[in-house]
């Protein structure tokens, strides 16, 4: 199993969230968590918030394969990527059924 660190960070490169990306399945968790140490805890545990918002301009980092960058929007409240996934070939855009 290959997973890497997701760093969601703001406009002026100030870290925001964390997310995780799954090599082996070729998925990033919608969900996003305060700290590395809690995404890594519970990456496979919670399921993915229902969330209509827009969210604000950020940029998601990966650190799978190297240091890759794109543009997504976070909402805070929600704490999910709601734009971001499918931006970079490297983050196929998820299933709609995946948790």
């Amino acid at each position: 199993m290959s997973r890497a660190t997701v760093i969601i960070l703001s406009p002026d490169r100030q870290v925001l969230a964390y997310s995780l990306y799954d090599g082996t399945n070729d998925w990033q968790t919608h969900r996003l968590w305060a700290s590395q140490d809690e995404a890594w805890a519970k990456w496979d545990t919670d399921k993915r918030p229902k969330c209509s918002c827009k969210g604000d301009p950020c940029i998601v980092q990966s650190t799978y394969g190297g240091v890759v960058e794109w543009e997504g929007r976070i909402c805070r409240a929600c704490m999910v990527l709601t734009e971001g996934f499918g931006d970079s070939p490297m983050f196929p855009k998820p299933s709609p059924e995946w948790p």
